[in-house]
């Protein structure tokens, strides 16, 4: 049944389960009749790649694979990745004395966090800003289910209007983490 529904979103092979959409409005004049910015909610089921094994249950394998996969996807030019590439094209920039600026690089995570959420551990980071300057953030949590699938429910936060406000991060990451608190996961 995987293998008939699969999608591909960055480096990701996953097939999504649930989806959500919540829109953010502000004054009437500001930006497309007041859309200020959007949050979206994806659980995915990903299928693990072979080169960091992950084991069921265990969030420190889990995290050793999101490093490797998430570095080689961005970092390395093996699969083009996208900081890698904005790295090339500024390498001869004298302007910028051959450094990318820090808006054309994803940021990766810093850290990896452990949350326990209705009595299961789940590992918690963020990556961003991904696409352009400032475009879209995104939180997640994530659980191995197997040695070669993992769940990750992620909120995706986009701005419609002007730079990204922290405050509106700050409130839409607030409305993530009260949705993760009712999240159950039970194996039946």
């Amino acid at each position: 049944m995987f293998d008939s529904n699969t999608e591909q979103t960055f480096n990701r092979t996953h097939v999504t389960m649930g989806f959500g959409v919540w829109g953010y409005k502000g004054m009437f004049f500001q930006g497309s009749f007041g859309k200020l910015c959007r949050l979206s909610m994806h659980v995915d089921v990903n299928r693990a790649e072979g080169h960091t094994p992950i084991i069921e249950g265990d969030l420190s394998s889990l995290e050793k694979y999101l490093k490797h996969e998430y570095w080689n996807y961005y970092e390395t030019d093996c699969r083009g990745g996208a900081n890698w590439r904005a790295r090339q094209k500024f390498k001869d920039n004298a302007l910028t004395k051959g450094e990318a600026p820090s808006q054309y690089l994803v940021r990766l995570p810093e850290g990896y966090d452990r949350q326990i959420i209705n009595n299961i551990e789940w590992l918690a980071y963020y990556i961003g800003p991904e696409g352009r300057a400032g475009y879209r953030h995104s939180y997640y949590w994530a659980y191995p289910l197997s040695d070669e699938y993992y769940l990750t429910i992620g909120f995706r936060m986009s701005f419609e209007v002007g730079d990204p406000k922290e405050l509106r991060r700050e409130r839409m990451l607030e409305d993530a983490q009260r949705i993760m608190s009712m999240v159950e996961l039970r194996k039946d």
